[in-house]
């Protein structure tokens, strides 16, 4: 976990997304349910899903400022290698800004600027728009089929 930057006495910083995307979060993760109690788990913690988002975002080139932010998970939640991605990305993003490194809440606001981007294209995927029609899950859309092609839909937008 990427608890080696908290102290002992400071609170994990907390990790934001938009009122529309926890939604999708609460949704496609496993053992979460949202408000409709509907659910397809695709991911077992919301850190896989913004990891994802994230460099989906990272690699269109484009940040999404979040319209509300909505906390979804802290950073104590991350593992080091998708800790160690998101300091990536905002380092790179930074052009290289060795600043940046120590400042963790500018990593994840950049993160998640990257990750609301993401999670636009993934919503916008086919197989999205058939399951998820209207921001609600459609239920009668889901077979086990279907699994496979969101993932592969995934990683198609992720060699873009």
């Amino acid at each position: 976990m990427a608890q080696a930057l908290i102290s002992s006495d400071e609170k994990s910083p907390i990790i934001y997304t938009s009122k529309r995307s926890k939604l999708v979060y609460q949704t496609f993760c496993t053992n979460r349910n949202n408000t409709l109690s509907e659910n397809l788990p695709l991911f077992d913690q919301y850190t896989n899903i913004y990891s994802i988002c994230c460099v989906l975002g990272f690699k269109s080139g484009n940040r999404t400022p979040l319209e509300s932010r909505e906390s979804i998970f802290t950073l104590e939640q991350l593992s080091e290698d998708e800790w160690s991605l998101l300091v990536s990305i905002a380092y790179v993003s930074s052009n290289m800004n060795n600043e940046l490194l120590c400042k963790t809440k500018e990593i994840l606001d950049i993160c998640s600027e990257y990750a609301e981007t993401g999670m636009n294209l993934l919503m916008n995927t086919r197989f999205f728009k058939e399951i998820y029609p209207n921001g609600k899950l459609n239920t009668l859309q889901i077979k086990s089929e279907m699994y496979n092609n969101i993932l592969q839909e995934i990683l198609a937008l992720n060699t873009l």
